[in-house]
This record gives C-alpha cells, sequence and structure tokens, in this order.
C-alpha cells in the first residue's frame, strides 16, 4: 500500500532537517496515514517530519497540545473546558478519531463527540454550544489514505492563523508523547443533537435566502456527497426543502462504512474541469455524472469528504453534455441575488488569487468591491469577522462563505459550507432557464492549473529568484507592466502580474507558482483573458518542465513509481490508482477510451529520468 512506501522509503525530509516552525500547511495537517508501530524507532513528530506519516499517536499528541495550548491562548468560552471533536467516514476503524478523542480527554478537557459530521457542522455546534474549540478528523478533498487535522478556536470559530499555528508547533515540539498524563477527562456524545441542529439551520428562511418556490433545472436534483460526511444529511435537507414540489432528488455515493471517501463522484475530480461529455472516460465513474446522463436532465450538487466545498453540474440537453458550476460562478451568482437586498453602498466581494480573475471584473460590475486574498478560507472567514461590508467570499475549488444564522439565537455564523452554498446558488439561478447563464453568470478568463506532484517543497523558496526573472522576460510586452506582487500571507508564494498601468491598479494578468498546502504538489496558475491562452498556457509549460527539473523529489515513494511508470518499468495496470490519477492531473498521462498514454510532456520527463539513472 502507498502507507507501506511511506513506511519503508526514505522521505525526501531527511532526518537531520531543521524542524520548520509550522507543522501545518494551507488548512491545518494533511498526510498519508500509518499506524505508529509500522514506523519503528520514530516519534510522532519525527514520523509525520521525516516519513510523511500521519499516525494515530500524533493525532492524539497535536489534540492534547492544542486542548493545553488553548487553556492560555484563547478568549474564555461560557463552556471553557469544552472540545467539539467530529470527523469524516474515512477511519472506518476509527484508529485516528478515537486517537484524536484521547487527546482531548488526556488533557483534562471534556470531549464532546459528534461523530461523523461535516467540517461546518462541527465548527457550527462548537459556537452553538460555546466550547473553547473543534477539532475535525478529515483530509478533505484528498485521498482515502490520508487523514488529517483542522481546528477551530473560541468565540469565533475561527481557523487557526500562521502565527498561532507557530505556536502551536512549539508547544508540540516540546511535548513528549510519552510524557502526555494518563487524565480521562469527560465524555459526552452529542451526535443527534448536532445532527437535528444542521438540519434546522440548513431549513431557516435566513440561511435559505427564502426559498419558498423552488425550481430546479430539469426536474431533477442529484446530491454526490463523495462517500463523506454529508451522506444521509444533504439528501434530507433538500427533501425537506423541495417537499412541496415535484422536483425528484437522488441521493448518491452515500457510503459511509468502507470509508471510500471521494472515490467516484463529488468534488474532487470536477476542479479545472468545465465541460463533461458523454462516454468521457475521465468521468465515467462519477456517480453525479452518469446519474444526470443516464436521466438526460437535472442539475447535481456535488460535496467533498468534509462537506465544506460544492460544485454543481448542469444537463445540457441541446449538447448532451454537462457544464460545470466551479466556486466562483456559484459565488458570482450568489451575489447577484444579495446584490437586489444589500442595504451597503460598498459590499465586499472577496476571492483568492486561485480565482478567475474577471470575478473580479464582474464584481465591480455589479457595484461590488472586490477583494483577493492568498489560497485558504481562513482568509476569506478573517475578512468576513472583520470587514462590515463583507458579503460573498469564494474559492474556486468550490469554499463560499455567506452570512449565516444559528438557530434560536439568530447568532451570526460563517464557515465554508457546501450545502448552504449549495442551497444558496440554487435559490439565487431560481428563474434562470438559459443552460448557459446558468454555467457562465460572467465572462470567464483563463482559469488553468499545471502541476508538479511529489516536489520538495522546500526548496521552492531557494530557485524563485530564478523563476521569477524567468517569468518576467516572459510575460514582459510593450505597453505593459510587469510586477511580483508579494502576499503577507504567503510570501513564498512567486505571483507575477501583469499590468496596464505602472501603478498596478488594472491588471490584465498573473502566473503564480505555489506549493500545495494540503497535498504532494506544486502548482503553476495561470490568470488572465482568453486571448491571451496560448501565450500563458506556453510559458506555464516552460515553467511546469523547469520545475519537475529543479524540485521534484526524486526520493519520494510516489515519484519513483511515477518514474518507473514513465520508463516502461511498471505497466499502467500494476500501478496504483493515486499515482495514475496524479500523474493525468500532472500532464505526464492522458486517459483514452482505450486506457492510459503518456504525453509528450510526459516523454520529455521520462527522457530527463533516464539521464539522471
Amino acid at each position: 500500500t502507498v502507507s507501506v512506501l511511506y513506511c519503508l522509503r526514505y522521505h525526501k525530509q531527511a532526518s537531520d532537517m531543521t524542524r520548520p516552525a509550522r507543522l501545518q500547511g494551507t488548512d491545518g495537517i494533511r498526510a498519508t496515514t500509518a499506524l505508529g508501530k509500522d514506523v519503528p524507532g520514530l516519534t510522532p513528530v519525527d514520523a509525520f517530519l521525516k516519513r510523511g506519516i500521519l499516525t494515530e499517536e500524533f493525532v492524539e499528541l497535536y489534540c492534547y497540545c492544542f486542548c493545553k495550548w488553548s487553556e492560555v491562548n484563547c478568549e474564555a468560552t461560557a463552556n471553557n473546558n469544552e472540545i467539539v471533536v467530529g470527523w469524516d467516514p474515512r477511519d472506518p476503524e476509527g484508529h485516528f478519531t478515537a486517537a484524536a478523542v484521547r487527546g482531548v480527554r488526556r488533557s483534562g478537557a471534556t470531549a464532546v463527540t459528534i461523530g461523523i459530521a461535516a467540517t461546518p457542522l462541527i465548527s457550527m455546534y462548537q459556537q452553538y454550544s460555546n466550547a473553547r474549540g473543534a477539532i475535525v478528523i478529515s483530509a478533505s478533498h484528498n485521498f482515502r489514505t490520508q487523514n488529517g487535522i483542522k481546528l477551530f478556536l473560541g468565540r469565533s470559530g475561527m481557523k487557526l492563523l500562521p502565527d498561532q499555528d507557530v505556536s502551536l508547533t512549539t508547544t508540540i515540539y516540546s511535548t513528549n508523547y510519552e510524557d502526555i498524563p494518563t487524565i480521562n477527562g469527560p465524555l459526552r456524545d452529542e451526535s443527534a443533537q448536532a445532527r437535528d441542529l444542521f438540519i434546522n439551520f440548513h431549513t431557516m428562511k435566513e440561511n435559505t435566502w427564502g426559498w419558498d418556490h423552488p425550481k430546479i433545472h430539469g426536474g431533477l436534483l442529484v446530491v454526490d456527497t463523495a462517500n463523506g460526511a454529508l451522506s444521509g444529511v444533504a439528501g434530507d435537507v433538500f427533501k425537506l426543502l423541495l417537499k412541496n414540489t415535484t422536483i425528484d432528488v437522488l441521493e448518491v455515493n452515500t457510503d459511509t462504512i468502507s470509508g471510500a471517501v471521494n472515490v467516484g463522484g463529488g468534488v474532487a475530480d470536477l476542479e479545472g474541469t468545465e465541460i463533461i461529455t458523454r462516454g468521457d472516460p475521465s468521468f465515467k465513474k462519477h456517480a453525479a455524472a452518469q446519474a444526470l446522463f443516464a436521466a438526460k436532465r437535472g442539475t447535481a450538487c456535488c460535496f467533498d469528504a468534509d462537506g465544506d466545498r460544492y460544485y454543481g453540474l448542469v444537463y445540457n440537453p441541446d449538447a448532451d453534455e454537462i457544464l460545470v458550476i466551479s466556486g466562483d460562478e456559484a459565488a458570482m451568482h450568489q451575489a447577484a441575488y444579495l446584490k437586489q437586498y444589500s442595504q451597503l453602498k460598498s459590499p465586499l466581494f472577496t476571492y483568492t488569487v486561485e480565482s478567475d480573475l474577471q470575478a473580479g471584473t464582474a464584481a465591480i460590475k455589479l457595484g461590488f468591491k472586490p477583494k483577493l486574498t492568498a489560497v485558504g478560507d481562513k482568509w476569506l472567514l478573517s475578512t468576513a469577522h472583520s470587514d462590515a461590508n463583507f458579503t460573498v467570499a469564494c474559492e474556486s475549488s468550490g469554499h463560499s462563505i455567506t452570512r449565516g444564522y444559528l438557530p434560536k439565537s439568530l447568532k451570526t455564523f460563517y464557515s465554508g459550507n457546501g450545502l448552504k452554498a449549495a442551497i444558496n446558488t440554487l435559490r439565487s439561478v431560481d428563474g434562470i432557464t438559459s443552460v448557459a447563464n446558468l454555467a457562465h453568470p460572467f465572462a470567464s478568463g483563463l482559469k488553468k492549473t499545471l502541476y508538479v506532484f511529489y516536489t520538495n517543497k522546500p526548496a521552492l523558496p531557494g530557485i524563485l529568484p530564478e523563476l521569477e526573472a524567468m517569468l518576467t522576460a516572459r510575460l514582459s510586452a510593450k505597453d505593459l507592466f510587469v510586477k511580483r506582487i508579494v502576499f503577507n500571507d504567503e510570501p513564498d508564494m512567486l505571483y507575477v502580474g501583469v499590468f496596464y498601468d505602472k501603478e498596478c491598479l488594472r491588471q490584465r494578468s498573473a502566473i503564480f507558482v505555489r506549493n500545495s498546502g494540503t497535498e504532494d504538489k506544486t502548482g503553476i496558475n495561470l490568470r488572465g483573458p482568453l486571448v491571451d491562452r496560448d501565450h500563458l498556457v506556453t510559458v506555464g509549460e516552460e515553467v511546469r518542465l523547469y520545475l519537475y527539473r529543479k524540485l521534484k523529489n526524486h526520493n519520494h515513494p510516489l515519484a519513483v513509481e511515477e518514474a518507473n511508470i514513465l520508463l516502461g518499468r511498471t505497466p499502467f495496470n500494476s500501478a496504483s490508482e493515486r499515482v495514475l490519477k496524479e500523474m493525468t492531473k500532472g500532464g505526464l498521462l492522458i486517459l483514452t477510451n482505450d486506457g492510459h498514454a503518456i504525453t509528450k510532456f510526459g516523454e520529455l520527463c521520462a527522457a530527463s529520468n533516464s539521464a539522471r539513472l
């Protein structure tokens, strides 16, 4: 298995590396899992740093340290000794979820467990119950062989910001796993109460925006929960909302027993796709897409394993194809709807650098003030809590945030919430009959990302000057100004923008390079008008080859498997599912009706590997 490979082979983050100031990525902790007994001779922290392995012992240590750290670094709440714990279904044996609960209890805190629950519910229940914090055991959209830890804190329910990550990491480094006390704090299960809260929240008129007479394109709503935390919940919510209509609700991918999250559908396979054609081999196992093709009508709501992301699918009967609605399009529909009722003089539309640049232009046309942030819904949440003009925020990957209200108290609540995003998007498009307008609420530009998987991420800062010089030279043109923009929230990202003016107020395009904070990859992101597509893609492909040669971690076990596939040493039918998928996403392979084939880029990389070996 992948876990065994990680355990037995050398990981690039070598044993003599300096411990990083932050253990966390963009959204907490994520890594491939293995049990502590399978990485003998390593502490939980060393297994994570040296082998890229998340053990149940690391989860227990991390959760224990979070509880002790938050005792002194969190503003007191009404139920200050309580920590809410929930998880997605990827750990059916319960090794990692039980470890999280143990860590909380061994700190002396009360563990309030709510079982399989979406990330927005876990955050919501923390706020509703006035607990000190919340812990989510999930790796979101990542492969089922990975798991992770997300944290929410205090009265605001914010995710930890980088300086807090550093402080928590310091606590973890100074705590020996063997020295954790055996105190058993109280344990209380409130799964049923939490589920009721979640359903009530999503059926309140304040949160559905008064969706009293729902209409669904095609009269069919497919709900694809990716075998994740929204299984058996999202479908029930939609059935309640649509009970007085003739709209059919079909639930798919609702297995919460096997641990097969993000398999056979959901959001994970939709990123970067705009149109799905009948017979497309990449989507022949995508449950929601195939349900729409089978019915030849309808709309689908697709989620990820922990329920914080939403993508929409709309069947186009005229072309027998499916159009994809990403986080950008969903947020623009919501913005257009909310603008009708906003009393704000300058409502705010917040989006991250990964979004379509044209989304900002479209927001201005609607009367919004656009705000661009670094990647991560924590920055969207930070804006929501700090700016009185906050209205809509989104990530292209499917996170969407608008104001919500908790039942009974009507306390304002913000969260990246896939189910609320789906409901609000469907409410916003009520009455739109054109399939094209559903999928394209604004004139979109180029939004393409090229990936190199299994990279030596710590080496990226060292090659940024060379990369910046390369991009500056390749993007320079008459009457345009090229400049690197530094985002303080992500200083190691290389963002090179092209502007119409030297003050850099009117942007035309951008190429930015950043390490993923949640996956084993580095991305080259291309954004700009469609007229610049060919040039931006050409430059992006040059950068991708450069990164493959400069940044590839050839000692990574999956990179070894990748190289063997490219060199013909490992046949496609013997390769792991994860590597084949990531090689396809990384442009090394293409999936046809006859199976996988190596691309021209893959041939270049094969030649590079052949020369190296």
